[in-house]
């Protein structure tokens, strides 16, 4: 095994390497209506998985050491972009490990030499943004389908309330009419109206009434002391008329 080979096996960017990819299979999208949000994590997982195929099938000794050192610094750097977003969830980290990512594929796309390999490579990274796409993309439609469900409940039950609200609306109207409107016929606000009055034209009445019976006035008795007055002058008469009775009868009685 020459000493290129063996630098690039053993190389510090190997372990930085082997944890971004582990780390690769946890990034998900937040929100998967944000498609440049999906559109980034998409294509950081397919250049992930482009690179990884292109180390596993490049020659070592075609490539000079330095590269390596330098592609451990951009994976370092990518590495920390990555962690960020798992922590935080700002999208913005992701766009910057995939310019880390474009410096990754500067350092080992010139030295892609064998043609079957590298087709391999480009075929795997295809096909992880594919799923990548495919997968947020169903779970999209199958959320626009449910908030278009949820929308078309929510339209039946509007519909339903504004049936309801004209059905409400012309009831309204039509005591508004049978209470106020005097245009068709006395409406039962007049009569109401019309009802109270002749109460208070009855009080009156039966005050006066009241007044008459008991209190009197100035010129005239009560109808009550009247009453009395003559329930005593009867009394007074009934006596006199009793008395010249028995005068009478005392005076038939002599004859």
């Amino acid at each position: 095994m020459s000493r290129w080979i063996q630098q690039f096996e053993n190389h510090a960017f190997q372990p930085i390497w082997k944890e971004m990819l582990d780390v690769t299979d946890e990034v998900l999208v937040d929100d998967e209506t944000v498609v440049t949000s999906v559109e980034e994590i998409a294509r950081f997982k397919k250049v992930v998985n482009y690179l990884d195929c292109l180390l596993e099938a490049c020659d070592p000794e075609l490539i000079p050491p330095s590269t390596w050192d330098n592609y451990r610094a951009q994976c370092n750097s990518c590495l920390q972009q990555i962690k960020s977003y798992q922590s935080n969830r700002n999208i913005g980290h992701i766009t910057n490990a995939n310019e880390h990512l474009d410096n990754l594929l500067t350092y080992i796309r010139p030295y892609q030499v064998v043609a079957g390999k590298a087709a391999k490579s480009a075929s795997a990274s295809f096909v992880a943004y594919t799923k990548t796409i495919n997968s947020k993309l169903n779970s999209f439609q199958t959320e626009a389908s449910s908030i278009l469900d949820t929308i078309s409940k929510y339209k039946e039950s509007a519909s339903s309330l504004a049936s309801e609200s004209e059905v409400s609306n012309q009831r309204i109207k039509v005591l508004e009419a049978h209470y106020f409107d005097d245009s068709e016929e006395e409406s039962l606000s007049t009569r109401i109206n019309s009802f109270e009055e002749k109460l208070e034209e009855n009080y009156e009445k039966i005050q006066q009434y009241k007044s008459d019976l008991l209190d009197g006035d100035n010129s005239n008795e009560s109808i009550a002391s009247e009453i009395n007055s003559a329930l005593e002058l009867a009394e007074t008469e009934s006596e006199t008329i009793k008395s010249l009775l028995n005068e009478v009868k005392g005076k038939l009685k002599d004859l």
